[in-house]
């Protein structure tokens, strides 16, 4: 007999990959250039100087793309160290948002 509840504890491959293609979107419309974006994902940053900033991303991102808190969209947890390399960027905050709402409005989420 199958157990349901580790069937949906798994994230579904498709959700995983939208998570992933949402957060490279946002990243690429947030940076001025192409080489500000490859930076911000290569970056593995720990230390937050702006958590204000962040946290007012990462509210967003949650409420309009994905909220990393079900269990469905658990992996987005895995990339919002992305937000703080924007962050730390010194990237508007509202350019990022703008990058959210976008980016939420192609997912059909808004």
């Amino acid at each position: 007999m199958m157990d349901l509840r580790n069937s949906m504890d798994k994230p579904d491959a498709k959700v995983q990959e939208q998570i992933l293609a949402s957060m490279v979107e946002i990243v690429e419309r947030s940076c001025d250039s192409e080489e500000q974006a490859l930076r911000v994902q290569a970056a593995r940053r720990s230390d937050i100087t702006s958590f204000t900033r962040y946290l007012q991303v990462v509210q967003h991102y949650k409420k309009n793309c994905f909220d990393w808190t079900k269990p469905e969209y658990r992996t987005a947890e895995e990339y919002l160290h992305l937000f703080v390399n924007l962050c730390e960027e010194g990237i508007p905050v509202e350019r990022i948002k703008r990058a959210i709402d976008d980016v939420s409005k192609q997912l059909g989420r808004r």
